[in-house]
């Protein structure tokens, strides 16, 4: 919402709730720019949109070259971690997700897909202590994920390569190039 600056923080709530009211709770979401600011004043935000059922965004910071804030550092590995475990089990409190809920939506957000979640094992993270938890699973999935350089002679099922194929041009890419991707 272009000029919520000028409108002010209780203000903007107000918005949140009204809109929560009006389309349901999981169907409101708000980004924050995760990285700019101290954490708990982040996850202050996280609160107060998950109180009045909204669904959190939370997007790393990439510093533009060609902004003022180019030289600000984007955060931390070790910040992100932390931002999406301690914002997990806020949300959970308050009954809503992290967002996006929409999978081609996700790309530069800290957020774990339902279905992506579920297919490899992992738990949704509800529960208390459930981000830590998820973390806990997900994280050693992603870093010692292995690349196969040497493949069976099975065939692959032409209808699952009709959906690796209908996927294809929903994928991000470089700078948002693939005509195909948001």
């Amino acid at each position: 919402m272009p000029g919520k600056a000028k409108i002010g923080r209780d203000q903007w709530l107000r918005l949140v709730e009204q809109s929560v009211e009006e389309f349901g709770p999981g169907r409101i979401r708000s980004l924050l720019m995760l990285g700019i600011e101290p954490l708990d004043d982040t996850l202050s935000a996280v609160e107060a949109l998950a109180e009045r059922g909204c669904d959190p965004v939370l997007s790393p910071f990439r510093p533009d070259p060609s902004t003022p804030m180019r030289d600000h550092p984007p955060p931390t590995a070790e910040l992100m971690v932390d931002a999406w475990c301690r914002a997990s089990e806020i949300v959970a409190k308050h009954g809503v997700q992290l967002g996006p809920r929409c999978i081609p939506c996700m790309h530069n957000t800290l957020t774990c897909p339902d279905a992506v979640c579920t297919w490899c094992g992992v738990s949704n993270g509800e529960g208390e202590g459930g981000g830590a938890r998820l973390a806990a699973q997900l994280f050693p999935l992603i870093r010692d994920r292995r690349r196969i350089r040497a493949f069976s002679d099975r065939a692959v099922p032409p209808e699952m390569i009709a959906q690796i194929v209908d996927c294809g041009p929903a994928a991000p890419s470089s700078k948002n190039s693939n005509p195909g991707s948001s």
